[in-house]
Formats: structure tokens, sequence, C-alpha cells
């Protein structure tokens, strides 16, 4: 590899006006993309992939990674806890003391949360949770974000963490996914949708850590 072939290839990613797909993103604690979907249904699946997850901004717990929250009406939502664990939190059930609770991962993972009318289940690597409750009360009426908990209330701080993508199947169709990349004019870190072929951008403060682009040819 010859670093100096960079150049060029941002330049042709410029003049063709394709997205940059980059391995992930990397937020400071300060960064949250709100995906622009409500999610109005008791079907649907969430995956996100994701490494590294730490404190963010703030010293008050749980650390948000994604969901949404409206008072007591809340789509199952991941969050960084006390403990240093990720965990899952859902209607009646806070994040911080949930039994839903992994190990924070060091290295690339996915993580599926699957929400059926009768519960739902959270795939942790080779490992499948189920959680059982009925009712609409964990349907909230707010927009999906990732990097933060989408909550009109105060008090509740993003977390830092590498997010490599994130997909949304509702009623068993795919209607978002979001891959890490550059935008070829700004070179801005964002997310690009492969399936409304939108950009996504940071809604907070400063800017997202992009991952190395290493040219081969």
């Amino acid at each position: 590899m010859l670093r100096s072939k960079l150049p060029f290839f941002l330049a042709y990613a410029r003049a063709i006006q394709q997205p940059i797909f980059i391995d992930y993103i990397e937020s400071t604690g300060e960064q949250s993309i709100d995906t622009g979907i409500t999610i109005k249904t008791n079907n649907y699946r969430k995956e996100i992939t994701l490494s590294n997850v730490s404190a963010g901004v703030g010293s008050l717990l749980p650390y948000a990674v994604m969901g949404s929250q409206n008072g007591s009406n809340r789509n199952p939502y991941l969050v960084l806890n006390a403990a240093g664990k990720l965990a899952v939190g859902y209607a009646g059930q806070a994040g911080g003391t949930s039994t839903l609770v992994f190990d924070n991962p060091t290295s690339k993972k996915t993580f599926i949360l699957e929400r059926k009318p009768d519960g739902f289940t959270f795939t942790n690597g080779d490992t499948t949770y189920t959680s059982s409750y009925t009712g609409d009360q964990d349907i909230s009426n707010l927009t999906e974000w990732i990097f933060q908990l989408n909550i009109p209330e105060t008090g509740i701080y993003r977390a830092k963490v590498r997010v490599y993508g994130y997909c949304l199947y509702i009623d068993g169709v795919l209607v978002q996914d979001l891959r890490p990349c550059l935008h070829p004019q700004t070179f801005e870190a964002c997310m690009y949708d492969t399936v409304t072929k939108q950009y996504f951008y940071n809604q907070g403060t400063g800017s997202f850590i992009p991952a190395p682009i290493f040219v081969e040819y």
C-alpha cells in the first residue's frame, strides 16, 4: 500500500459522488444520529454492530447507546450501566437495573433485538435471551436514535462507542441499513442508508472519529 494514492482515491470519490465507506465511526460522547424512523409496531428487528463502549459526557448513568423513550412508552433500548456492562431496558424495567446485562465487547460484535407481540429476544453473539411481556406500552412515539437515547427528559448521557453498522427491519422488511462513511464532498464522518440513499449526520456537537482509510491497489 502506498499512502500517496489516498488523495487520488478521495478525489475520485468526490468526482463520482459516492459515499466513501469505512469500517466504523466512533463517538466521543457528544455525537448522535437521528434515524428519522418512529417504530409504530410490535414486529421489528434492530441489529447494531459495535465495540469499545465506554462512559461519555456527564456523570449520571446510564450512558445510552441506542433507542427512544417517552415516559413509560419506550421501545427496548441499549445502554451502558454503572458496572460497565451493556444492558437492555424496556417499559417497566430500567436499563440500569435490567437483568439483560452483557459484557462490553472490546472487539466488533453484532447485537440483535427482535420485538414480537408477545415479547422480545436479544441476541448477544451465540446466546439469545427472551423477555415476555405484552401490550403496546413499549411503543415510543419518538424517532429511534443511535449513539444516544432519544428522550425528552434530561439526564441521559451519550456513550462513547464505535458503530460498524445499524439495520432496522419492520414487519420483515429492511427499511434502513446505515453504514459508516465519509461524505464525498465534505469528507465528514457520517452514516449512509443504502435503502433510501440518504446521508445521516451528527445531531450533537463535535464530530465523529472516522476509521482509518487504507487504499489497496
